[in-house]
């Protein structure tokens, strides 16, 4: 069975084609990479939480149930009605969330 040329050149394109693609690949998987190293990463990430943004200290933290949500809230001991929510915990409706925190630093020594 003969093979034309004309197959050959085809086939031979295809080849630089995806040589061509693998390469463009390479770069994208690496660019993010060197990107981070020389520090080209744009703005830093800020605090996402409020115990992150929150001074130091000692602080009390809630629960609350509202159905298929918990909403977990911190205060400061000395004002307790000054709440700010942290987050909330999807789950199925009729059932909580458990959780601990860790306790204050030297109680456990």
């Amino acid at each position: 069975m003969a093979v034309s040329s004309r197959h050959m050149t085809r086939h031979h394109d295809y080849s630089r084609l995806f040589i061509a693609l693998g390469v463009i690949a390479g770069v994208m998987a690496l660019a993010p990479i060197v990107a981070a190293i020389a520090g080209l990463s744009g703005t830093g990430v800020g605090p996402r939480t409020a115990f992150a943004s929150a001074p130091s200290g000692e602080y009390v933290v809630f629960g609350r149930n509202e159905g298929a949500v918990d909403v977990i809230s911190v205060a400061r001991p000395e004002d307790p009605g000054a709440l700010t929510e942290i987050t909330r915990v999807p789950h199925i409706d009729g059932f909580t969330s458990t959780g601990a925190v860790s306790p204050m630093e030297g109680a456990w020594r």
